[in-house]
């Protein structure tokens, strides 16, 4: 503090003092806010968003449902062949740059869900009818195309086709040959985190042989 010709201090060196506080003050709640800013999302990016959580049970009904569904849409002529009917669960991988880290590492508890099915000696005809059909269906209630791998030569012919639903996630494939005259359709449920208590929480992946859709 300097002081007057009276030896009264003006109090220079208190402003300046108080000044500085007040910057520094204000520079570290700036640097708060961007930390509180930026760390979430350095997180979200690292991490990825986070997989919804759902019942394998449930999503199983859910898929064997949607089976059935498409199978009564099919009006395949009986007595059909089953080539084959099964549920599968598969693993995931990491979302977010994590997986650059861990992209041969799959999430523990989170796992996809699979039913295929399928029946042989079906005729060209019947099944060019009978997919379009299921197309048709599948574009009313807001599906979209996302593969037509359908091949014609003549030397063979095959029809496939590929569908997602934007809101729920699943994914359709239907598809003939005809190499075995085989029709063939799965739907697909995205990956999902199985609730904490869960049977099935802890187990590996699994193959098992559903009652639908015949």
């Amino acid at each position: 503090m300097t002081v007057d010709a009276r030896g009264r201090g003006t109090g220079r060196k208190r402003t300046r003092w108080v000044v500085g506080g007040g910057v520094a003050l204000y520079l570290a709640v700036v640097l708060t806010v961007v930390v509180a800013l930026l760390v979430p999302t350095a997180r979200r990016m690292w991490y990825g968003e986070p997989y919804p959580t759902a019942t394998p049970d449930v999503t199983a009904e859910r898929l064997q449902d949607r089976s059935r569904w498409a199978y009564d849409l099919l009006d395949l002529p009986e007595p059909v062949t089953e080539a084959w009917n099964f549920l599968e669960d598969g693993s995931c991988h990491h979302r977010g740059y994590q997986y650059l880290a861990h992209w041969d590492e799959p999430v523990e508890g989170v796992i996809d869900l699979e039913h295929s099915w399928g029946v042989d000696g079906i005729e060209e005809s019947t099944a060019r009818a009978a997919l379009g059909r299921l197309r048709g269906r599948l574009e009313s209630e807001g599906w979209k195309l996302t593969h037509d791998l359908g091949r014609e030569s003549a030397r063979s012919t095959s029809l496939n086709f590929r569908y997602l639903h934007p809101k729920s996630g699943l994914k359709v494939n239907a598809r003939w040959h005809d190499s075995r005259k085989g029709l063939f359709v799965s739907f697909h449920a995205p990956c999902a985190r199985i609730p904490d208590g869960h049977p099935r929480k802890d187990e590996p992946t699994h193959f098992w042989h559903p009652d639908g859709p015949f």
